[in-house]
């Protein structure tokens, strides 16, 4: 699981009536007396799987699933556990860069940095680094034991799964890697159709960047720097598992 997203449901899927005079709770609206039951307590997770680990969704979805019905509260269910489809997103760009000792690992730095604006991850941290960040003992062991770390609370409210992509933010994220001076076009691709300045996501999909349909060009005084872009694919792959790797507690 890379990310997951807890939703309250406000309409069950199923609808339950209830018949005061027979006192009777079903999913028939019969009698016309009978009212409406709106349940509390339903959610709808949504997960959105790891890239890094080749296992089949239903496998993730029914370990979820258990581990979500050992820590669920009373009176809570799920009416729904669903693996999100990727949405592969391309990115086509023509970057100005300073003199750089190598445009590769430059290049490598940029789709890293655009593949967590497209689908940013929740990031774990270790004891030691949130008491030195003034947390208490007793915030940073409230919840279940996680396997990988800890999750900074107020972190992981500030976390919002993403609705829309914007070149604007993008051209930000470039903009801020070492060695960028200039975006000079820049164009969000998804499924192959050019998509304007704003683009919204399907919300029955998660976001992905699709390095094998991006087309990034480095230039440094109107010439193109050459880079090999199977080994910068293969340094990518390799720096995302390093980013992800959990912490020692």
């Amino acid at each position: 699981v890379k990310n997951a997203w807890i939703e309250k449901v406000e309409e069950q899927r199923t609808p339950l009536y209830f018949a005061e005079a027979e006192r009777q709770l079903s999913i028939d609206p019969t009698p016309d007396s009978a009212d409406p039951v709106a349940l509390k307590g339903l959610y709808r997770v949504l997960i959105e799987k790891s890239d890094l680990n080749d296992i089949d969704g239903t496998v993730v979805q029914r370990e979820v699933t258990r581990r979500l019905h050992a820590h669920r509260n009373l009176c809570e269910d799920f009416e729904e556990i669903r693996i999100l489809d990727p949405q592969p997103v391309a990115v086509h760009a023509r970057i100005e860069i300073g003199q750089v000792d190598d445009a590769g690992e430059l290049l490598v730095t940029i789709y890293q940095r655009i593949a967590e604006y497209i689908s940013p991850a929740i990031r774990f941290s270790t004891l030691s680094q949130l008491l030195a960040a003034g947390k208490r003992v007793d915030e940073i062991f409230d919840g279940p034991w996680l396997e990988h770390g800890f999750i900074d609370t107020e972190e992981l409210r500030r976390a919002r799964r993403r609705t829309a992509l914007r070149t604007s933010d993008l051209i930000r994220e470039i903009m801020d890697v070492p060695g960028v001076r200039a975006v000079r076009d820049i164009s969000i691709r998804v499924e192959g159709k050019k998509e304007p300045w704003s683009f919204d996501l399907d919300p029955a999909k998660t976001p992905k960047l699709d390095l094998a349909s991006s087309d990034i060009s480095l230039e440094r005084n109107q010439l193109r720097a050459t880079v090999n872009d199977e080994k910068v694919r293969e340094a990518y792959i390799q720096r995302l598992r390093t980013s992800t790797t959990f912490p020692a507690l």
